[in-house]
């Protein structure tokens, strides 16, 4: 498993993009309300305006598995999987979404997170790359994943 990082500015685009894709599916949320696309995106930036000194706050995580690992890959095990990535990687008490696409032949869900979190408070992302690699390889073989 691999975890591809970007950050952003913006929530409208990113949220789009994650639900908008053919096959998307919002596989969970937290704290932000749901009755819609427009509601998600209005949730993030709300709370992004906490800190409006950050200039990225908007964190786009895609955790990518091996197809040899596709029967595992139940919906319940990749939100496990995803809130203990973000757990580990400091990612706490704050916002996010997880998105399975079934766009490819790889299993993979992508993670929009706030980088405010619920007190107004940055989320760092020091050595953030470096740190997701070692979380990577520690969960892949937690879980007795294929290591690429």
């Amino acid at each position: 498993m691999v975890a591809k990082i970007v950050q952003g500015r913006g929530f409208k685009g990113v949220v789009e993009y994650a639900l908008d894709k053919n096959k998307a599916q919002l596989l969970y949320a937290d704290g932000v309300r749901l009755k819609d696309k427009n509601s998600i995106i209005r949730s993030f930036i709300t709370q992004s305006k906490l800190n409006p000194n950050i200039s990225k706050p908007v964190a786009h995580i895609s955790l990518d598995f091996s197809a040899q690992d596709k029967s595992k890959l139940t919906d319940e095990f990749m939100v496990k999987f995803a809130q203990e990535y973000m757990k580990k990687m400091g990612y706490e008490n704050t916002q996010y979404i997880v998105v399975r696409h079934h766009d490819t032949d790889h299993p993979h869900v992508h993670l929009i997170i706030n980088r405010i979190n619920n007190d107004g408070k940055r989320i760092t992302d020091q050595n953030e790359k470096l740190r997701s690699t070692k979380v990577c390889m520690e969960l892949t073989k937690k879980y007795g994943l294929y290591i690429a």
